[in-house]
């Protein structure tokens, strides 16, 4: 049995939605988010929907974009993975 592509893996889709939705309740765009990251918009939309893997150095540059430190980034995703995060928005965080 072929093992799936990590990209797809449950884990990193909450990554990739933990992302997002942080960066929405920090009223941060993907513009913004690009700026701070020297990226082009596009690259970090394609990092968003899963068609470009981000590396945890670029996580990270992604945590500074969006305005919250890595390590409070890591205790809600870890958060969203321990409750199995499906995308909805649960509580209001404070940062």
């Amino acid at each position: 049995m072929q093992r799936p592509k990590s990209t797809f893996s449950p884990e990193y889709k909450i990554l990739l939605r933990t992302l997002v939705e942080l960066r929405l309740e920090m009223g941060r765009t993907q513009e913004d988010v690009a700026k701070a990251m020297k990226w082009p918009q596009s690259v970090v939309s394609k990092c968003e929907v899963g068609r470009r893997r981000m590396d945890i150095v670029e996580v990270r540059q992604y945590c500074g974009g969006i305005g919250i430190e890595f390590p409070r980034f890591a205790v809600i995703y870890e958060a969203n993975l321990a409750s199995g995060a499906k995308g909805s928005r649960s509580k209001k965080r404070t940062y």
